[in-house]
């Protein structure tokens, strides 16, 4: 039985090659997912966090004038900025929520929250629209149905 004897500094070499190979191979833009320069596009990761979460510490620090900024246009169109205003300042949204799943269609997307509210598990649906760049919350319909839930739930 022969035995194959390798030439230990030409192998180190060789390995060290292909490290720096597959190092600079992971790095070219080409094969590499550049992330967008515009991280308020994507509402299901912005800066490490969903949409609702970043709307709940809004609403948690008193931020109201913003959240009303992340609001989509056709909502402030329909209920007006007073009424939007009155309705984040009074409504309830301090519990625990957990994104569970989602779902994209062009510009809008739907995020489902898990949470416990008042001792029952519910799911809260998050309608956004991406808006000049921007993912911005589309309010109910009727917002007085969804006072204690915000967004709704299902």
């Amino acid at each position: 039985m022969t035995q194959k004897h390798y030439h230990l500094p030409c192998f180190f070499y060789h390995i060290v090659l292909l490290i720096y190979l597959g190092v600079f191979y992971s790095l070219s833009s080409a094969n590499s997912q550049v992330q967008s320069n515009k991280p308020w596009t994507n509402p299901i990761l912005i800066h490490g966090s969903s949409f609702a979460n970043i709307m709940q510490q809004l609403y948690q620090t008193g931020n109201y004038e913003m959240m009303l900024k992340l609001t989509a246009k056709e909502s402030r169109v329909l209920h007006g900025d007073s009424v939007i205003l009155r309705y984040y300042q009074n409504m309830q949204f301090s519990y625990q929520i957990q994104l569970v799943s989602h779902s994209r269609k062009g510009n809008k997307y739907q995020l489902i929250y898990k949470s416990k509210i008042d001792a029952t598990v519910v799911r809260l649906k998050v309608d956004i629209i991406v808006e000049s760049d921007t993912a911005r919350v589309i309010l109910p319909l009727n917002m007085n149905e969804s006072k204690h839930y915000y967004f709704g739930y299902l």
